[in-house]
This record gives structure tokens, sequence and C-alpha cells, in this order.
């Protein structure tokens, strides 16, 4: 007990200060290895340019099988730790189960583990820093002690993290790379608009011209044309609801609600799902252009969720206002995360959660054991750009602070 205090002493005084952060990640692993006897314990950190977990402490493991575990993929079937920064959620797994290890067989044929237990690391907004791993050499589940043992081991590496001002520099580069995602869709729509599905639409004109003007003896030929012609047409329109899909909101355009209401449509109008809409059209007048942009995607990766993997028979899109936020729900009536945890490493949370931590909000996943899916975004509305009360408009200004303006009209 002595030694374990000692080294928790250790952790604590070492934070924010200018210790590197791989050794009081290190001295963390040590002080988890000491309160949970007979474990090891290693604590990866996420790169958001690769979508990759990268080694940063694993002081009793060895060099060798802390290479092992630098650059894992986030997903399904890179094991534990892959799992649980996938999953966002507590993962306990057996090293040799093919399952768990489906892409990386060499590497659990390797393992020297019965078991592996993984929680992620999330910061106060549940933007995804990492996972925090112990591994045990006889296989089976965490006791309550390892299992409180594993959770008070990720909230202080998650504390470790933020002080050290590591979470500040993933959650710009994610910003980043979710703006720059977002800047080459809205250029792909562009071009897919503006050139081939144009390019498209002109050819099937100029056929639509060309036919009538055939000899009589032409008609076989005539009948082709007109079948390209149409085939044309219809590549023209499948090619602007692409390009509509790659960028709901136009440039300079607020219409948040419009955008939901087309994601509604399209996904009753293609899929056997009933989709009810309760969309207050006046949440256009509270969100600005970014929040508009990723309310919508979240809203987008959710629906696609309940398509791919719910089999649900409703599902409900819900943009609401309350007194002190603005709300999105995608509920559904499907089986829910517990009858499919396999689908949880494709139902892009960490996207999802970084989306919402780029709007000063946090993403909510509400799944209980008897079915259904909700997921849930509550944007508060002094983060939401626009404010619109009793007849006046607060708008952020360049600075920071707000002013009153006239009136605003749709």
């Amino acid at each position: 007990m002595n030694r374990s205090l000692s080294l928790l002493a250790k952790v604590l005084t070492r934070v924010g200060t200018d210790a590197p952060l791989p050794s009081v990640l290190a001295d963390l692993a040590l002080y988890t290895e000491s309160v949970a006897p007979d474990t090891r314990c290693s604590i990866l950190l996420v790169d958001p340019t690769t979508a990759t977990l990268r080694a940063a402490a694993g002081p009793s493991l060895g060099d060798s099988f802390v290479e092992n575990c630098d650059g894992q993929p986030i997903g399904e079937g890179f094991g534990a730790c892959a799992a649980a920064a996938a999953y966002g959620a507590i993962v306990t797994a057996n090293p040799k189960d093919p399952k768990c290890f489906s892409r990386c067989r060499n590497a659990a044929a390797s393992s020297q583990f019965g078991s592996c237990w993984s929680a992620p690391i999330f910061d106060d907004d549940r933007v995804l820093l990492g996972v925090f791993s112990v591994y045990r050499a006889a296989p089976g589940e965490p006791s309550r002690e390892q299992a409180t043992a594993l959770r008070i081991g990720a909230r202080l590496a998650a504390l470790v993290v933020v002080r050290h001002g590591e979470a500040d520099r993933l959650r710009a580069t994610a910003a980043a790379l979710i703006d720059r995602s977002d800047r080459r869709r809205a250029k792909a729509a562009v071009d897919i608009h503006e050139g081939v599905a144009q390019e498209l639409a002109a050819a099937a004109l100029f056929l639509a011209h060309t036919v009538p003007r055939l000899h009589p003896a032409d008609a076989v030929i005539a009948a082709d044309l007109e079948r390209v012609g149409t085939t044309l047409r219809t590549l023209t329109g499948r090619l602007r609801a692409f390009a509509a899909s790659l960028a709901p909101l136009g440039p300079g355009e607020l219409c948040l609600t419009l955008a939901l209401d087309g994601l509604a449509v399209r996904t009753a109008s293609q899929t056997s799902i009933e989709v009810r809409r309760r969309i207050n059209p006046a949440v256009d007048r509270l969100v600005d252009a970014q929040t508009a942009v990723q309310l919508y995607r979240i809203a987008e990766e959710a629906v696609d969720n309940t398509v791919r993997h719910a089999s649900a028979k409703t599902l409900t899109l819900i943009a609401a206002i309350q007194p002190e936020s603005l709300v999105m729900e995608v509920a559904d009536d499907g089986v829910g995360l517990a009858e499919r945890p396999d689908a949880l490493a494709r139902t892009g949370i960490v996207s999802m959660s970084a989306r919402a931590a780029r709007i000063g909000s946090r993403l909510e996943i509400d799944s209980p054991a008897t079915g259904g899916t909700t997921v849930r975004v509550s944007v508060p509305l002094a983060t939401a750009g626009v404010l619109e009360v009793h007849g006046a408009s607060r708008h952020r200004t360049k600075d920071g602070p707000r002013r009153e303006v006239g009136s605003a009209s749709r």
C-alpha cells in the first residue's frame, strides 16, 4: 500500500510540470499495476491523422510487446485496445480469441497473456484521447476491484494527458481534419455538379435534338440513341443527388432544417424504415454555418448506422429548441447496441464525438438492454452562433462578446 501511495503521489505531483508525458504515463501504469497485482498495463494515445493508436507507455511489458501495440488501427479485429477505442466502451478479451484479433492473428498468437481489459480514455467532452489497458496471464473477466482500477487508471490518464496539453493538440488536429474533410466534400460536390454532371446533361440534350433528325430508315439507331439519352439523364440525376449529399448545406446557406428534411425523405424512400420527423424550423435562426454542418453530419452518420445495423422499423429525427440549448436526436427502435457489439466499431463514434466537440457540445448515446438506440447532441445556445430571443438576435462578434442586432427573418 505504501508503494502504491508513493507512486500515485509521484504521478499527481508531476501532472502539469515539464516532465515528459510518456514518463508520467509510465508512472501511472506502474501505480495501476501496484493496486492490481499480477497485471501489466499499457497506455496508447490516439493519432487523429491516421486513426491509429500510438504507444505511449508500457513499462512492464517489454519493448517488443509495446512496439507490436504501436500503430494499431482503430476498429474491430485489431484487439481489445482498438475495439475499446472504436466502441467507446470497456472491452474484455482473450488475446487468443480469433474473433477479437481476426485482423492481427500473428500478434495474438505471440501474446503471453490470457486476458486483456481495455478502457477508452476520454476528456470531459468525450473526445477520445487514447486507451488504457490491463493485461493478465490468466484468462477471465476482471474482478470488481480490477475493473475499478481500470476505470480509475483511464480517468487519471485523461487528467495527465489534458494537463500536459496533449488533449488540446489532439482536439485541434481532429478539428482540422474535420474541416479539411468538409472542404473536400464541398469541392467535390461543385466539381461533380458543375463538371461531369453538366457534361452528361449536355450530351443527353444533344441526343434529344439529334434523334428527331434521323432518317426514318434509321429507326433502330434512333431507338438505341434514345435509350442512351435516357441512361445519361438518369446518371445525371444520380450524380446531382450524390453531389447534394456531399454538400447538403451549400456555401453561405443555413438551412439545416431543409437538409435534415431531405435526409429523412431520402431514408424513407430508399429503405423500408418508417421515418418520423419533429424538426422545428426556428432551429435555422439559432445556428451558424459551422454548427449546421456538424449537426447534419452527426445526424447523417447516426441515420446510416440505423439503416445498416439496427434492423429498425421506425426512426425518429428530432431538431428541437429547449430553454438553454438546441437539441438534435436520432432515435430508432432497433435491436440496440447490446445485441450487436460487433457493429459498434462501425458506428463512427469517434467522428461523431469529434464533430460534437467541434461545436462545444457532447455526444450522448443511449441504448438500453431492451433495445433501441438514441444518439443525442445538445448544443448550448451560448455557443450555437446565433441566438434569437424576443424579437432580437444576439450574434457572436469576431472578438467573442455578443452584440444586439435587429430581429432576424427567414
